[in-house]
């Protein structure tokens, strides 16, 4: 049996800072692990690069293999979006789910939401992972209340998905909240590491994913909101990076000198360049394109003159500043019900100077600005979907859709006709262009099985640039919107390895998310299966 291995977390951890930060001498713990180790740089799939790359990285599969692409799916029956949760992980099981005779610690693993009976061992979800997919829970059954009670909860776990980047007092407690959950969750390491030693040790950190989303414009310069905060703030990105790098410190000093070490992100951190595009541009100009010289959004008047960044929106929550702001008013409270009737039965008529039928029921995704135009997707040639990340479009096809539109002779013209009006779809503050790429699904996944693609039938990569605007000649110019969370993915993770069984490299390489599961596999000695698309790293 070959040595044993610690693998750690750094949950959407940005490679660029870590080599940048490290170099100054600011991350000292992770400097030693990258100079004294081997580094790789990890790609992912091309497509919906921000939901899918944890379980790519779990199963040693792209979601070409697994069908799971993202928990938000479209239902064609009714026109509804629904968030279907984990990937059931099925037939397709966490590497560390395929180690018999290993014993195993789990910690805290993002995505994964379920627990495996066959590894054998310690598993621990749900305690304060960002995205944890299910609720607390543990194996043996009560180690998660035993750990709650000895360490408490993780102070950041109910104000850490909350979008008001202008907010300086609710990000000052998310950066309280943070530190004490780093400091809580590596004295729950180091107890698991002392009480619960395996031959595989799984932890994860995930205070940096959620100051990526919320304090990315306190450290970057490029970004709009830059400096923007009043009173500025100090920059609680890099300070939260630097405990993190505290914390793995300590966690070193308790490893085996003889141990194996992994230090790996699937995902890194970027300016937020898709939660506004995908999420309230796209739609409204798919609702323009299909019904012309209408609107639902506001939209600015179009001189040479353009409004001033909003760092201050009416309302203190993001979702509800978009609603008031910018779909014009709700109808008031006291509005007799007979009239409140009257609101639901308008929702069918385009044009509406915004959407009454937020008076239905819209379902769990109705905090999502693209489900407000669910009651006009049947009569739409094409919809914008849901999305954590690219911008995503469905064809209403006759034959798939219960009231499809076009016909399937069409649908080549349909997609070419949209994918031309993105392409020239500008940032009016800049006049660069927003869209990098629109991949075709069905062309892009010819030999993929029907049952395995995604919902989508176009896919829009767009420019990694934040922008508050969006403006094509023939649909008009919308913006500007507050952005959401400041911060959010490019799709290049990382690895550093060091140990007795990972060969000594000066020069950074290049690999795949995928292969980090079969490189674990083959660190404690155990043949990867041939259903991993991976290969290891270090062989």
């Amino acid at each position: 049996m070959k040595s044993q291995l610690t693998a750690i977390a750094l949950d959407a951890a940005d490679w660029g800072l870590i080599q940048d930060w490290a170099g100054q001498g600011l991350l000292p713990n992770l400097k030693r692990i990258i100079d004294q180790g081997t580094s790789f740089s990890l790609a992912n799939y091309p497509l919906y690069r921000n939901e899918n790359p944890w379980v790519s990285l779990l199963t040693g599969c792209f979601p070409d293999q697994t069908g799971y692409w993202t928990p938000l799916r479209f239902q064609s029956s009714g026109y509804r979006a629904l968030d279907g949760g984990a990937y059931s992980f099925r037939p397709n099981k966490p590497f560390y789910a395929m180690v018999p005779g290993r014993r195993v610690t789990v910690f805290d693993i993002p995505h994964c939401g379920r627990l495996f009976p066959e590894a054998d061992g310690v598993q621990v979800l749900g305690w304060g992972a960002h995205s944890p997919m299910g609720n607390g829970r543990s194996q043996p059954k009560k180690l998660f209340k035993q750990l709650r009670r000895r360490f408490g909860p993780h102070p950041a776990w109910r104000i850490q998905d909350r979008g008001t980047w202008w907010d300086n007092g609710r990000l000052q407690r998310l950066r309280s909240a943070l530190l004490e959950g780093i400091g809580r969750r590596n004295r729950i390491n180091l107890a698991l590491l002392a009480e619960h030693p395996a031959d595989l040790t799984l932890l994860a950190f995930s205070e940096i994913h959620i100051a990526g989303h919320h304090f990315w414009h306190l450290d970057d310069p490029g970004h709009p909101a830059f400096r923007r905060n009043q009173p500025p703030l100090a920059d609680f990105l890099l300070e939260i990076y630097r405990a993190t790098d505290r914390a793995l410190g300590e966690l070193l000093e308790r490893l085996p000198a003889d141990a194996n070490l992994l230090v790996f992100s699937p995902e890194g951190g970027a300016a937020n360049w898709c939660d506004l595009n995908s999420m309230i541009f796209l739609p409204e100009l798919m609702f323009r394109w299909n019904f012309p010289g209408q609107a639902l959004l506001a939209g600015s008047v179009q001189n040479d003159e353009l409004p001033s960044l909003i760092s201050q929106p009416r309302f203190n929550d993001w979702v509800q500043a978009v609603w008031h702001g910018y779909f014009a008013c709700l109808p008031p409270n006291w509005l007799p019900r007979l009239f409140q009737e009257l609101f639901r039965k308008a929702a069918a008529i385009p044009g509406c100077n915004f959407p009454f039928y937020v008076l239905r029921r819209l379902g769990e995704l109705q905090w999502q600005p693209p489900v407000w135009y669910r009651p006009w997707w049947p009569r739409m040639k094409a919809f914008a979907l849901p999305s954590y990340g690219d911008g995503y479009i469905r064809i209403n096809l006759r034959g798939r859709e219960p009231e499809g539109i076009v016909d399937p002779s069409e649908y080549e013209e349909v997609c070419l006709g949209i994918d031309a009006w993105l392409q020239r779809l500008r940032d009016p503050r800049t006049n660069r262009p927003l869209v990098y790429e629109v991949i075709r699904t069905r062309e892009h996944l010819k030999t993929t099985e029907a049952d395995r693609l995604p919902d989508a039938d176009l896919v829009v990569l767009w420019q990694r640039q934040a922008n508050d605007m969006a403006e094509e000649k023939t649909l008009g110019r919308l913006g500007p919107v507050p952005f959401w969370k400041s911060g959010s993915h490019q799709a290049t993770g990382f690895v550093i390895g060091s140990g007795p069984d990972i060969p000594r490299r000066t020069a950074s390489g290049q690999a795949r998310v995928i292969d980090l599961a079969p490189t674990i596999l083959d660190l404690l000695g155990i043949a990867p299966p041939g259903t991993l698309a991976g290969q290891p790293i270090f062989q």
